[in-house]
């Protein structure tokens, strides 16, 4: 019941990361019955192309070794030579056939588990050895659907030879007139038919476990409202610190900025909403340099640091302005700021003549 109320609760498709993480614990979809098809397929299509060739050359080794034999009777010596020669030929053919089929099936197995090696799901796992969940594994929808193909299998067998049979039962019959070989040609030409077709629909059976295995696995693989966001705090950290880091870098920069201001030449206004600290000295940086700026409650801050320390404060609203939304701190003043900043700093120095 648990499991099932689980099940339900799982409502969200599988995130990158857990498909990753599937993909590298070896919980991969993968059918061994397309597998079988493939290379079925593979060896019947290599003796309707080769199978001439295959059973030529094979058929000349016999003959060759039946007819002379008796030479060997008599040297002893050139029987190791003609072990070797006839082993040499059969490899030759055993690897025409051998390799295809071993290529198309590697092949064919890569394709499924995308090219992914593992041996996690060779671990021992006490799970597996569960009795309930062995029971379980039995009577599950993998069990029902891996009978099913199982009966696809061996109706596809079976309708292929009938209906192949059926197709050519006057040749079949006539070839009790025939010459032996001509009866055995009839024959596997027959043979490879009902294989080729058996193969073929055993690919087609297999194609469909396929997808079923594909789409169990999608199921499995589901998660939880709970689980998508847990994978979120474990992959981009969690929203609650990060707002917090955030906060307090944010409170660090403010105090930098307060602290910046004594070394201002002037602080530019809005006059209250934005605040804009500048420093001018032409032995450190060509043009002004921002050294605060804040909005608000921070201009308030700043205004208020800069006449504890004796700063000039000009209203300049326009200045202050594009100031705030233009330049960041530790900037110089753009070009097109220059005149108007240097009317400021006249301001500033006519007021500081008068003061002395």
């Amino acid at each position: 019941m648990a499991d099932e109320t689980d099940h339900d609760q799982k409502s969200e498709e599988p995130t990158p990361r857990r498909l990753e993480k599937a993909l590298e614990e070896g919980q991969i979809a993968i059918s061994a019955e397309l597998l079988n098809g493939i290379t079925l397929l593979t060896g019947f299509l290599f003796f309707l192309v080769l199978g001439a060739w295959f059973f030529s050359s094979l058929k000349s080794i016999l003959r060759e070794r039946f007819t002379f034999f008796e030479p060997m009777v008599h040297y002893p010596e050139t029987i190791l030579l003609a072990m070797r020669r006839d082993i040499g030929q059969a490899g030759v053919l055993l690897a025409g056939l051998i390799v295809p089929i071993a290529v198309i099936a590697v092949a064919a197995s890569l394709l499924q588990t995308q090219g992914n090696i593992t041996t996690k799901p060779l671990a021992l796992n006490w799970k597996k050895l569960s009795v309930i969940a062995g029971l379980k594994r039995l009577f599950s929808l993998r069990a029902a659907v891996r009978g099913l193909v199982s009966l696809a299998k061996a109706t596809s067998i079976v309708l292929a030879a009938y209906w192949l049979t059926r197709a050519r039962l006057e040749e079949i019959a006539a070839s009790g007139f025939t010459t032996f070989g001509q009866a055995v040609a009839i024959a596997v030409q027959l043979i490879l038919a009902i294989g080729l077709m058996s193969a073929v629909l055993m690919v087609i059976v297999g194609a469909m476990d396929y997808g079923f295995q594909w789409w169990k696995q999608r199921q499995e693989l589901r998660m939880t409202k709970q689980e998508v966001r847990d994978e979120y705090k474990e992959m981009d950290g969690d929203p609650h610190l990060k707002a917090r880091i955030k906060r307090v870098a944010n409170e660090l920069s403010k105090k930098r900025m307060i602290n910046a201001v004594p070394t201002a030449t002037v602080v530019v206004t809005n006059p209250t909403h934005f605040a804009v600290a500048l420093r001018y000295a032409p032995d450190e940086a060509p043009a002004p340099v921002v050294v605060a700026k804040g909005a608000d409650y921070l201009a308030q801050q700043i205004i208020r640091a800069a006449k504890e320390h004796r700063v000039a404060v000009i209203e300049r609203k326009e200045v202050a302005r594009y100031l705030y939304a233009k330049v960041n701190v530790g900037q110089e003043i753009p070009y097109e700021l220059f005149q108007a900043v240097a009317e400021i700093l006249n301001v500033i120095r006519r007021l500081e003549n008068q003061a002395a």
